[in-house]
C-alpha cells in the first residue's frame, strides 16, 4: 500500500541576495525589491521536500508539490520534479497576490482538498522572506487534521506518524495518525538533480487552479496591510584611543568601555 504525501512549497526572492538591493518608497510606502535577484523555492520548504524524498527512498510514495501565488515559475518550482516528486500543482490567479496568512492557507488548503485523499501534508517551518511561521497551522486547522510543528524526523508505521520535534534542549518523540500535517525544520539539504533529470522535468506538465476552479470567491481574501515600512537608521561613532604602546591602548580602551557602561 502507498502513502501520498503533499508538500508545500513558496517561491520567494533568493535570501542569499544581497540585502542591500532592498529599500523602501518612503512615498508609497511600498517596499522596493532588488533587480536581478532570482526567485527560488524557499529552503525551508526544500527541507520538507528533501523528507518526503527519504520517505519515498524506503517505501511506496507518491508525493505531490503544490504551490501557490501570482507569477510562479515552473522553471523554478519544477526542480521539485527534477529530484523526485511526482505531481506539480499551481495554485495561480492575480487574486492570489500579497494575502495574508489566513488567506493563504485558506486558498492552499483548497487545492489540498480539491487533490482528495492524502495521508500527510509537509512544509517548511517558515517562509524565508516573511518568518511568520503561521501558515502550516492555518493549514491544519482548515483540514481539521492534526498539526506538529519543528519537526526534524520522520517515520511511517503503519498508519502512524512518528517525528522527532526539535526543542531548545533537545527533542521529543510524538505519534500521530495520518492524516497529519507537519512542518520541518532542517531535515536535510535538497538533493541535487542531474542534466537527465532536469531535462525530463521539463516535459512534465503541470496543473494549474485557478480561484475559480478552487470555488474560491476573490472577495473573501484578505491582503497584508502594512501599518509602516521603514529603513532603520543606524547612527555610529568612531572613538580613536591615542597611546604610545599597546599596554597603554588597552588600559585606555578600558577605560573608555567602562565610562560608557559598555562593560
Amino acid at each position: 500500500m502507498g502513502f501520498h504525501i503533499i508538500v508545500c512549497a513558496k517561491q520567494i526572492l533568493d535570501p542569499e541576495g544581497p540585502a542591500s538591493g532592498y529599500g523602501v518608497n518612503s512615498a508609497t510606502g511600498q517596499i522596493i525589491l532588488p533587480k536581478g535577484v532570482p526567485p527560488v523555492i524557499n529552503p525551508y520548504d526544500e527541507n520538507a521536500l528533501e523528507t518526503a524524498l527519504r520517505l519515498k527512498d524506503i517505501m511506496q510514495v507518491n508525493i505531490t508539490v503544490i504551490s501557490m501565488g501570482k507569477n510562479l515559475s515552473k522553471a523554478v518550482i519544477g526542480k521539485a520534479l527534477a529530484v523526485g516528486a511526482d505531481n506539480l500543482i499551481f495554485l495561480q490567479d492575480k487574486a492570489f497576490e500579497n494575502l495574508d496568512s489566513r488567506s493563504t492557507a485558506y486558498i492552499i488548503s483548497a487545492g489540498i482538498k480539491k487533490l482528495g485523499n492524502y495521508d500527510l501534508v509537509l512544509a517548511g517551518r517558515q517562509a524565508g522572506d516573511t518568518d511568520a511561521a503561521i501558515v502550516p497551522h492555518f493549514i491544519a486547522g482548515f483540514l481539521d487534521i492534526p498539526c506538529i510543528n519543528l519537526v526534524k524526523k520522520v517515520e511511517i508505521i503503519e498508519r502512524n506518524i512518528r517525528v522527532e520535534r526539535s526543542l531548545p534542549d533537545g527533542y521529543e518523540v510524538l505519534e500521530v495518525e495520518m492524516p497529519s500535517l507537519l512542518s520541518i525544520t532542517g531535515g536535510g539539504d535538497l538533493r541535487k538533480a542531474d542534466l537527465q533529470q532536469i531535462t525530463d522535468a521539463g516535459k512534465k506538465p503541470v496543473t494549474i487552479w485557478t480561484a475559480e476552479n478552487l470555488g474560491i470567491d476573490a472577495s473573501d481574501l484578505k491582503q497584508t496591510v502594512w501599518q509602516k515600512i521603514f529603513v532603520p537608521v543606524h547612527e555610529v561613532e568612531c572613538n580613536f584611543i591615542k597611546a604610545d604602546s599597546p599596554k597603554e591602548a588597552g588600559a585606555k580602551l578600558a577605560i573608555k568601555l567602562r565610562e560608557d557602561r559598555i562593560i
